[in-house]
């Protein structure tokens, strides 16, 4: 998406005390710089546009990512099948690079991208984008899917990796509605 960002860029001195609040999380929980209080990129933007909103929503997703129900490799596995699904080229290009460092092989990036099916040896890495990939598709377990998903996951994983794909869908629609472009300086 080539288009205008939608939203004005909120930069540090023009935010009010709930706004510096949620900037400073973000600054302080993602490998994120602004650089020297400019605006924050991605779907940051917009939380600080609304803070009675983005506040909470800054919380889930801190909650999401410092889950330990679900190892940091399978919810970056999670998160690029949302990524590929919802066609969001900055999701992609932020969570391929957290999954490159926790190991995931370019290879199997390729695939991933690609909607294809990698052979992951973690038998929970694959029902972590099994489970994924069919609630992304339509939004609910058939009786046998869901008693797969709890035998690999627990109640627990299934409920945190649920709420992951709808905060990472939720990301996607806002990037992809507010015309957020990829980041210049990578």
């Amino acid at each position: 998406m080539n288009e205008r960002p939608r939203l004005s860029p909120l930069s540090w001195s023009s935010l009010d005390e709930g706004q510096r609040e949620i900037y400073q999380s973000v600054i302080g929980s993602r490998p994120v710089d602004p650089g020297n209080g400019g605006p924050l990129p991605g779907p940051f933007n917009a939380m600080l546009h609304s803070p009675d909103v983005g506040g909470p929503l800054e919380r889930l997703g801190a909650a999401v990512r410092s889950t330990g129900s679900i190892p940091a490799r399978a919810r970056e596995i999670a998160t690029l099948a949302v990524a590929v699904h919802m066609e969001s080229d900055y999701e992609w290009l932020r969570h391929s690079q957290i999954a490159r460092n926790l190991g995931v092989s370019d290879a199997d990036l390729q695939l991933l991208r690609a909607a294809g099916q990698p052979d992951f040896p973690d038998p929970l890495e694959r029902a972590v984008l099994r489970v994924t990939r069919i609630l992304l598709a339509k939004s609910d377990l058939s009786d046998d899917e869901y008693e797969e998903a709890i035998a690999h996951l627990g109640e627990a994983g299934l409920v945190t990796l649920s709420t992951l794909v709808g905060y990472y869908r939720l990301l996607a629609l806002q990037l992809r509605v507010f015309r957020v472009g990829l980041p210049v300086n990578l």
